[in-house]
């Protein structure tokens, strides 16, 4: 059965904390490379941590930084 990886969730919300104004924009965040100790990838963690509402997303007017 495949289970959370809080590791890997731990690791990616940290990016988000330490951001300027605890911002990402979702397309900079896919972009990243699996955390160290992530069982999981970025993709996967981004789903479960959005499913989880422990991330939001916010539409842009700007289409630069709507996601994909």
């Amino acid at each position: 059965p495949l289970t959370s990886d809080p590791a890997g969730r731990q690791a990616l919300l940290g990016v988000v904390r330490r951001s300027r104004h605890r911002e990402v924009p979702l397309r900079e965040l896919r972009q990243r490379r699996a955390p160290p100790g992530a069982r999981l990838g970025v993709g996967y963690l981004l789903h479960d941590l959005l499913g989880a509402q422990l991330l939001r997303r916010y539409p842009t007017p700007d289409p630069r930084l709507t996601p994909d």
